[in-house]
């Protein structure tokens, strides 16, 4: 089973990549700010009504300490989806803001896999991704950050459905 993980800074690539998953039948977890919430409240309504994963992302290096980032941007995802999560992911973070995150009951991403300095662009990088893939066994969390485009996920879809994989 992979758990694909994005990070949902770029609407359009968003929407293009919602389309591929919906169409492979497959699913994905999107990580936005408070900001990119509020600013584009129908997208991540589609988002969680098509049955994909939301997770909040915060930065450790704004002002702002992570908690209240995480806690702001949950209050902004109920208004625009009447939804919450605890699913989180945190950029420039040490040991301490994971730690803090944790103990106000979120769940920080921890992927096996993380495929965000690499492009995923082409069949050639998915085939490059999914080996990585499969040297794990069991369930893989993989984050793609926001490098990912619509041929190069299409391509990883279709070689773990050859595989007989799935994405939850």
């Amino acid at each position: 089973t992979l758990h694909l993980c994005f990070r949902a800074d770029e609407r359009e690539n968003v929407e293009s990549l919602l389309d591929i998953l919906d169409r492979k039948n497959a699913t994905g977890t999107f990580y936005l700010t408070m900001e990119e919430i509020a600013a584009s409240g129908d997208l991540v309504r589609r988002i969680a009504a098509s049955g994909h994963g939301l997770g909040l992302a915060a930065d450790a290096a704004a002002e702002a300490p992570v908690t209240e980032q995480l806690r702001l941007a949950n209050e902004t995802l109920w208004q625009a989806a009447g939804v919450k999560t605890r699913l989180c992911v945190l950029e420039n973070a040490g040991q301490e803001e994971r730690t803090q995150a944790e103990a106000a009951g979120y769940r920080v991403l921890s992927a096996q896999v993380d495929a965000s300095a690499f492009e995923l662009s082409s069949s050639s990088s998915a085939k490059t991704l999914f080996s990585r893939i499969t040297a794990r066994r069991g369930s893989v969390t993989v984050w793609l950050g926001s490098q990912v485009s619509e041929s190069g996920l299409r391509a990883l879809l279709d070689l773990a459905a050859e595989a007989g994989d799935r994405t939850a």
